[in-house]
């Protein structure tokens, strides 16, 4: 019998220069023409999967996590808004403010809900510019809806508008023309605590 001899065909790998079998493409590296070898796509696609999910997971923590108040302003009162806040932080008490509070990438509008499901008092900042507001209106009418205790805090005299009449008309105002703000939040950190503990709320101090 006549034996013929075979000659393997052989290649230089572009990227290290192993002498391989032209059938030994590597797992997961470059071929002759750049495209990503299916290794490592798959390996791309897992991370990508994965870090989706950490995300999603974010949001969703960050959407049903609890907090005492919802302060509802108008973008117009941002400033006025912050000083509220902070007194009432100071003092322990949890806030929710946009949009601080809205974590990058959620939709405005499920987190602005969201917040007010899950607070214990919807505090209104009410003012010329909130009074007409129409978002405001919105949060207002959502606090009414999940039967939330909401707060009309006013800072000088002020009627409420039609849009949100009905939904504060039964709720305890809280007013600071003469009282300073801080005392009159002091009152209103005294609310927020008797609710969470399901107690009566307090009376309310009379102007002097």
């Amino acid at each position: 019998h006549q034996h013929v001899a075979t000659r393997e065909h052989r290649r230089v790998d572009q990227t290290d220069g192993t002498t391989l079998p032209d059938h030994g493409t590597r797992h997961g590296s470059l071929d002759r023409q750049g495209a990503v070898a299916p290794g490592a796509q798959q390996i791309g696609a897992g991370l990508g999967s994965w870090f989706t999910g950490i995300l999603f997971e974010t949001k969703i923590m960050q959407a049903n996590q609890t907090h005492s108040v919802f302060l509802s302003h108008a973008s117009k009162d941002q400033r006025l808004a912050k000083q509220v806040v902070e007194i009432l932080e100071r003092q322990g008490i949890d806030c929710w403010i946009a949009p601080r509070d809205i974590a990058a990438g959620s939709s405005y509008g499920e987190a602005i809900a969201s917040a007010i499901e899950n607070s214990s008092v919807f505090l209104l900042l009410l003012t010329d510019a909130s009074n007409t507001s129409m978002p405001v209106a919105n949060e207002v009418e959502r606090a009414f809806s999940y039967q939330k205790t909401i707060i009309p805090l006013r800072v000088r005299e002020i009627s409420p508008s039609k849009k949100i009449e009905y939904y504060i008309s039964a709720s305890q105002w809280v007013d600071a023309f003469a009282t300073p703000l801080a005392e009159r939040l002091d009152y209103i950190a005294a609310v927020v605590q008797a609710v969470e503990q399901k107690q009566g709320i307090p009376e309310l101090p009379v102007e002097t």
